[in-house]
């Protein structure tokens, strides 16, 4: 049955950014407020880099768990469209619900500077298990399928 869970979390380069954010908050608390100022960037810091390691997405034969700032479910028969977007700087994955809100995906992700050369398998992984697990009683809604990329319909 575990191997019904499929996890996907932030690579661990990506997730230096808050470790560095928190360092910069350091320099401006410590010139502003003193030694107590990058005590707190110092922490900030710490506290986004080790909470950023539990970001993500988790696959269950239920639903698709997005852990992010917010733990969000969907269950696989309200997921509308899967899909990545990419540009010269990152690529991006979003998930589409049957209300047609989008939700960007912390992991699986990539860029210039935090590269997963898994990616696009990571996502097709993702795809497929949504496919195969959102049931018979399914139905694209016509009006969020015309508004996704031609790539991103489900045309089955």
């Amino acid at each position: 049955m575990a191997s019904e869970i499929r996890t996907y979390r932030m690579v661990p380069r990506a997730r230096l950014m808050f470790a560095l954010a928190g360092l910069v908050i350091a320099v401006i608390g410590f010139l502003m407020v003193g030694p107590l100022g990058a005590l707190v960037g110092v922490l900030v810091g710490g506290v986004l880099y080790l909470w950023s390691a539990a970001w993500g997405c988790t696959c269950t034969p239920e639903s698709l768990v997005i852990d992010s700032v917010r733990h969000t479910k969907l269950a696989w028969s309200e997921i509308q469209g899967i899909d990545y977007s990419i540009s010269r700087l990152a690529t991006t994955a979003t998930i589409i619900d049957q209300r047609g809100k989008v939700w960007i995906l912390r992991a699986p992700t990539t860029s210039a500077f935090t590269p997963d050369p898994l990616m696009k398998k990571k996502m097709t992984e993702i795809e497929n298990y949504w496919k195969a697990r959102r049931g018979t009683s399914w139905t694209p809604n016509r009006d969020i399928q015309s508004a996704l990329k031609p790539w991103a319909r489900v045309n089955d």
